[in-house]
């Protein structure tokens, strides 16, 4: 199958620009209805920081090297998700909008052509690779899904498809979604409602505090919390909060590599396996030997425990708990 390449259309596609943001104050997209309806649950934004925006109260949002990754692979999975669909892909440069309800706005990826469904709507996400392997097993995020029903019930289109992928694994899943219409009906009720905070310019209730529940350690009195600003300490709060993040990432991929070849081993009856330059031993063992200390405490109160614990040198431990 020829793949067929899509054409960027950077006055919306960056997500970024000044007449995208401008655009995006002139209704409700698709990206905002899962905000709308899951509220303090979403895990990016809520219900008051998007009426914040469609109010123009709020500056465009800096590009995160998240929504750069989406923009620059996008053209490359439609690519992908053609060769591997066999279906064709066909960019939209233009926005959508519901004929009844003017205030539904679409700026959908592209349309699917498929030769036994007809035309749908392509949706390619490219998240990082933990989000990957949920989708992947778990099938679409609930936004994601939020997301693709409010594109179909703005252009009344019977079927949308996923094209998910991970750069790292260099891997497509895709899912085919019908359109509800009573989901629609639901999104629709949901953004009416919040359409009518916009036009009236009074904000949404918050049902919870949008602040994050952190269980920080409680700061001594006689020490002083130092404040750094530097450019210096953000480069390298930034360094460190990619780095976690990717530990995470590397941790899933291996996680789940493990239990395949654990699923592989067992389906072999193998309690040793060897291939691909990797021999691995899986075979049952007998458990530690542990002395419950507590245990013969509680039991032998009379007998005093402490000569025989060691206390090691003291260290400076570094705890970091991200706040924001």
């Amino acid at each position: 199958m020829k793949s067929t390449t899509m054409t960027m259309e950077p006055t919306y596609k960056d997500g970024h620009s000044k007449q995208w943001h401008l655009d995006r104050q002139k209704g409700i997209g698709g990206s905002d209805s899962p905000i709308i309806l899951l509220g303090n649950d979403h895990p990016f934004s809520n219900p008051l920081e998007l009426w914040r925006d469609k109010m123009g109260l709020n500056p465009p949002k800096p590009v995160t090297p998240a929504m750069e990754r989406g923009t620059r692979l996008e053209p490359i999975i439609a690519q992908i998700y053609a060769e591997q669909t066999g279906r064709k892909v066909i960019p939209e440069p233009v926005q959508l909008k519901h004929p009844d309800y003017p205030f539904m706005l679409g700026n959908i990826d592209c349309w699917v052509i498929d030769p036994a469904r007809g035309k749908g709507i392509g949706e390619f996400k490219a998240p990082n690779t933990k989000t990957y392997l949920k989708c992947k097993h778990n099938g679409p995020l609930d936004y994601y899904m939020i997301q693709l029903q409010h594109y179909l019930g703005v252009s009344n289109t019977d079927f949308g498809s996923f094209g998910i992928f991970s750069a790292e694994l260099w891997e497509l899943c895709t899912f085919d979604v019908d359109k509800d219409d009573e989901f629609f009906g639901i999104i629709l009720d949901a953004c009416q409602t919040f359409w009518r905070h916009v036009e009236n310019g009074t904000p949404p209730e918050i049902a919870a505090s949008q602040q994050k529940e952190i269980n920080l350690p409680p700061v001594d009195v006689n020490t002083e919390i130092v404040k750094i600003t530097s450019e210096g300490w953000a480069d390298a709060v930034h360094t460190y909060r990619v780095a976690r993040e990717l530990r995470k990432e590397a941790e899933e991929i291996e996680r789940s590599a493990q239990a395949r070849l654990i699923n592989l081993m067992e389906a072999n009856n193998a309690e040793v396996a060897e291939g691909a330059g990797l021999r691995v031993y899986y075979r049952e063992q007998a458990g530690r030997k542990t002395f419950d200390h507590k245990a013969f405490a509680a039991a032998h109160p009379e007998i005093n425990l402490d000569p025989w614990y060691k206390v090691g040198v003291a260290i400076k431990a570094f705890r970091p708990y991200f706040i924001d």
